[in-house]
């Protein structure tokens, strides 16, 4: 398997979230757990499917509060426990999410009150979209954070919930 290089615009966030390590690295590790956090606002995780191994597959539909529906797909490429997932990214069935395979690698160390969560998101294709996916990265850390801050497995800080809510009730007027 190779991994794909490039010259593109690269994007680095480090967050802190108030959770041990393993907390951490399991909210990365199965699609179920995504929904509950992944998304910056009101964009959120509506289905998804993971083979998480390395070699193994990945396919997260998601609603973007910009851009519609959009499946983010790719293959991990590196997994090391409680440490480190790298894995490829790209955007499919949206057409104005079309930006290519880009690469993102998770590091996770302990640090006092947490984990320190590193992301280094490579290939994007311009600085609007390195713009977008900071946005993204920093809500759905919000949205993590606040999860283990708000005492555990509750699913009250996903925003699926109250948009459907919002729809039912704007479909009523």
């Amino acid at each position: 398997m190779t991994t794909p290089t490039t010259d593109k615009l690269v994007l680095e966030i480090s967050r802190t979230i108030r959770a041990p390590r393993e907390r951490v690295f399991a909210a990365f590790a199965s699609a179920e757990e995504l929904k509950r956090w992944f998304g910056p606002g009101e964009c959120y995780v509506t289905a998804g499917e993971m083979d998480f191994r390395v070699g193994g597959e990945y396919r997260l539909s998601m609603f973007t509060a910009e851009n519609g529906d959009a499946d983010l797909v790719g293959t991990f490429h590196e997994i090391i426990h409680g440490e480190r997932l790298v894995y490829s990214w790209e955007w499919t069935n949206n057409e104005n999410m079309r930006w290519g395979q880009m690469m993102v690698t998770v590091s996770l160390s302990d640090v006092e009150g947490g984990t320190e969560v590193h992301i280094h998101h490579s290939g994007m294709p311009a600085a609007e979209v390195c713009e977008g996916h900071r946005i993204g990265w920093n809500g759905s850390f919000d949205k993590l954070d606040r999860r283990y801050d708000g005492g555990g497995d509750s699913n009250h800080h996903n925003t699926q919930p109250q948009l459907e809510e919002k729809k039912r009730r704007d479909e009523r007027h």
